[in-house]
């Protein structure tokens, strides 16, 4: 999920999107969104990983939510655990899309992706807890924190490959964690910002600049 976000994002840095180029910036698809969507993406597959028709309903529920607003919300396959709509609407609350939502210019430029990643044949392959990569995950946190292209020493690395595991583990252990648009992003990025640290505390122990 992660990497093809962040590929339509380089293919469409050039390209006008809602009176923007590209569909990045604040208030757009930024780094951190493009990381919750990874994440929602590897719950709805972790919390019904035996019944690939609910697979599919609750991949696409994440499009259809974020796609939602005001005068045309979609929450029919949201979760109620999750949404925060559902959640005022059982409240007799109103609710404000326009926290939350991305412009719909954006959601349809990102689309062909839900239309790979919630398609039958390829969510058959993780059915029952499968992965088409098991590696991917733990590497892709490992390389965040130590990227390839800087110069680091066995003890950073070491450093680096203790904190992938324990974080990659903590991920896909806790299926319970919330994912609404309320907390999330707070969330995400206090752990990245600590495992950062981490890190840099490595690198300047070990007298890495």
């Amino acid at each position: 999920m992660l990497h093809r976000l962040q590929k339509i994002a380089e293919d469409l840095k050039k390209t006008k999107i809602d009176g923007k180029l590209g569909i990045g910036e604040k208030g757009r698809m930024t780094k951190q969104m493009m990381i919750n969507f990874k994440q929602y993406y590897r719950q709805a597959i972790v919390q019904k990983k035996t019944n690939l028709d609910e697979m599919i309903r609750s991949v696409w529920a994440i499009w259809k939510h974020k796609a939602s607003s005001n005068d045309d919300p979609h929450h029919e396959r949201c979760s109620i655990k999750y949404c925060g709509y559902l959640k005022s609407l059982e409240k007799g609350e109103e609710y404000d899309h326009n926290k939350h939502r991305l412009p719909l210019g954006i959601m349809k430029a990102i689309r062909p992706v839900f239309d790979e990643l919630a398609h039958p044949d390829t969510l058959k392959k993780v059915i029952n807890g499968g992965s088409q990569n098991s590696n991917e995950s733990s590497h892709a946190v490992l390389w965040s924190l130590a990227p390839k292209n800087r110069y680091a020493t066995g003890v950073v690395i070491d450093l680096c490959a203790a904190i992938a595991v324990l974080s990659y583990n903590d991920t896909t252990t806790n299926n319970d964690t919330d994912s609404s648009d309320e907390s999330d992003d707070s969330n995400n990025i206090d752990s990245n910002k600590s495992i950062q640290e981490n890190v840099n505390k490595g690198r300047n122990d070990d007298g890495v600049a």
